[in-house]
């Protein structure tokens, strides 16, 4: 943060001053970005193909566009901004999710374990008994 830099090979660069390390810190970049995009990609655009009724393909193509023309011309600031709400919206959801849970048994959390208990047996509330 006190480097005034946005992505991790930024910082390499301004601390490490060495072509090498950032080399390094740029496919560690791309390896992880790759991991996590690719689901994305892949959720978003079945999430438009159901919405839009277009193929699979251009919906991944249109999801992509999309976030190449957002990073253009809102930069990092912009993609920042979208993460903090990803992360919010995240958590909202998680939250209404446990609230309806909850809903379900009377906000009682025993009642839930009594209820996971009967239909799937006491294995499953000891650890690791999946």
């Amino acid at each position: 943060r006190n480097t005034g830099r946005f992505t991790y090979g930024d910082v390499i660069a301004e601390r490490m001053r060495s072509r090498h390390a950032r080399l390094a810190a740029g496919i560690g970049t791309v390896v992880v970005n790759l991991a996590y995009m690719v689901p994305q990609m892949a959720g978003a655009g079945a999430l438009i193909k159901l919405m839009l009724g277009i193929s699979y393909e251009s919906a991944v193509v249109m999801v992509g566009v999309g976030m190449i023309v957002y990073v253009l011309f809102g930069g990092m600031i912009a993609t920042t901004w979208v993460q903090i709400i990803k992360a919010v919206l995240l958590l909202a959801a998680a939250a209404v999710l446990v609230a309806m849970l909850l809903a379900a048994v009377q906000y009682d959390p025993l009642r839930l374990f009594a209820s996971v208990e009967q239909q799937y047996g006491a294995q499953m509330l000891l650890p690791g008994g999946y």
